[in-house]
């Protein structure tokens, strides 16, 4: 059946929201199983972090550690825990704090005069984290030659919806997500007129990732997502092992922000149906990015948050040896054995003793 284009217009209309004004999942942040009794601060807590990856020359995650540095920037008092498969707890450079180490989170407690820094090295259970690093790295020698494949792995699956809509509502929505992506505030409510039928689907979800480093004596440079492909692969001679070092920085997804002529999409030219998809995708992309600038916690929400994930090739861990006891040690058990088991045979001639007394 055929609609005209004025029945199309006569259609009834309701306004709907915007996805993406929300974290699309749980994680990130990490989550812990801490039970936290008291929070209190005041805000804004602005946040940064260098999450440290260390990896095996397969790419596999050995260690995980994050160096987060919160400031309060009022003067009160302040409690807060950030939740995480937390380890142990250091307190790092310039902190004007200790931390505290709860079981999976980190404590902070004390005064702020009007300015407090708040710094800490946080080493994570690299299981529990490594499943929701952005980055997935793999190492494979085939025969002179060693590739690496960097893929991103922040995607996501997320209820949303289609429909046609009002083009003056989404070209807006579409320009103020963009000037949200372009700074550092939060992603607002956004509300469209929706015509006909608004059907419920599936929308994939990735936040883009500026990736720069260097595999043996190639640099790297490029964008993983934002309409670019979400995996980079490249090839250095095996001998030497070629050295790699790889940062990761989410990125809001401007280039899907970008109007094709001008610069308000109300000029774009495309249909009210065209322009919310593209409003759905870019906003869940951009709240996906947001997430992972918080990969740990942040008490405040709507403050700033930055994150930077940085992958190095380490050595693993060698397994605790079991101890070797020394000569002198070796008397030392062989004397205590001697004297344990006098002390048994005096125990066993009382009872004899007793028993026939």
């Amino acid at each position: 059946m055929c609609v005209s284009p004025a029945a199309a217009d006569a259609a009834p209309s309701q306004q709907v929201l915007l996805p993406g004004s929300r974290a699309p999942t749980a994680a990130p942040p990490l989550a812990g199983q801490a039970t936290i009794l008291e929070t209190r601060f005041l805000r804004p807590i602005p946040s940064t972090e260098r999450v440290l990856v260390g990896i095996d020359r397969s790419g596999r995650v050995v260690s995980a550690e994050v160096v987060q540095r919160l400031v309060v920037v009022r003067s009160g008092d302040y409690t807060f825990a950030v939740p995480g498969p937390v380890t142990d707890v250091t307190r790092a450079p310039g902190s004007q704090s200790d931390p505290g180490l709860r079981h999976d989170a980190v404590l902070w407690a004390g005064f702020s005069p009007g300015k407090r820094v708040l710094a800490a090295r946080i080493e994570l259970d690299p299981a529990r984290a490594g499943a929701l690093l952005p980055l997935r790295v793999t190492i494979e020698r085939i025969g002179d030659r060693v590739r690496l494949r960097i893929r991103n792995t922040t995607t996501i699956r997320v209820p949303a919806f289609s429909a046609d809509a009002d083009v003056a509502t989404v070209a807006r929505a579409l320009d103020d997500t963009r000037s949200a992506a372009s700074g550092d505030g939060p992603l607002r409510d956004a509300f469209v007129n929706a015509r006909g039928r608004v059907r419920t689907t599936l929308v994939t979800a990735t936040a883009p990732l500026r990736i720069t480093g260097r595999f043996g004596s190639k640099p790297i440079a490029t964008v993983l997502g934002d309409g670019r492909p979400l995996v980079l692969e490249l090839s250095a001679p095996a001998v030497p092992a070629p050295a790699l070092r790889l940062s990761a920085e989410p990125v809001p997804p401007l280039r899907g922000l970008t109007p094709p002529e001008g610069s308000t999409w109300r000029r774009s030219g495309l249909s009210g149906r065209a322009l919310i998809a593209r409003a759905i995708a870019t906003r869940l992309a951009f709240a996906r990015t947001r997430q992972y600038d918080e990969f740990l916690a942040v008490p405040d929400p709507a403050a700033t948050a930055r994150a930077v994930f940085e992958y190095r090739v380490v050595a693993r861990a060698a397994p605790p040896r079991p101890a070797t006891p020394s000569s002198d040690s070796d008397g030392n058990v062989a004397v205590t054995l001697a004297v344990v088991l006098a002390a048994a045979a005096a125990l066993a001639a009382a009872v004899v003793w007793w028993a026939n007394s």
